[in-house]
């Protein structure tokens, strides 16, 4: 649906022209109500994230399956999980720590038995502090 939804406002909003030998795209390339993607995406909060149709369409737009996507100012890690989920090799950079360890963490798939065996090794008999 919200392939269908990008498309519309693609169509509706957007034109395409050249200058000086450049091609330029012009328009409405998202809309508050495509807001809804990977649950991923969602995992944690951060200042100054985007909607992930953002970079899905610019990577779709200008990248091949296989390519490198490098996201020079990853934060949370949406352009590199967009970039894994279309078949591309996502790489992601940032100063923060915060941002790269919320970024791995989305990034990293954990199997039901990891986590079964990381909930066996709590020693739930101490009390909370």
């Amino acid at each position: 649906m919200a392939q269908l939804v990008l498309h519309q406002a693609l169509t509706d909003y957007s034109q395409e022209y050249e200058r000086e030998g450049i091609k330029i795209l012009e328009g409405v390339f998202w809309e508050q109500k495509q807001r809804q993607a990977h649950s991923m995406h969602y995992i944690v909060p951060y200042q100054g994230s985007f909607a992930p149709q953002i970079p899905e369409f610019f990577i779709r737009r200008y990248s091949n399956k296989s390519d490198v996507v490098l996201d020079p100012f990853c934060g949370r890690g949406t352009t590199v999980l967009e970039a894994n989920l279309n078949k591309r090799i996502g790489i992601g950079v940032d100063i923060s720590p915060l941002a790269i360890e919320t970024a791995k963490s989305k990034l990293h798939s954990i199997k039901y038995e990891e986590v079964e065996r990381f909930l066996k090794s709590l020693d739930l008999s101490k009390p909370n502090l």
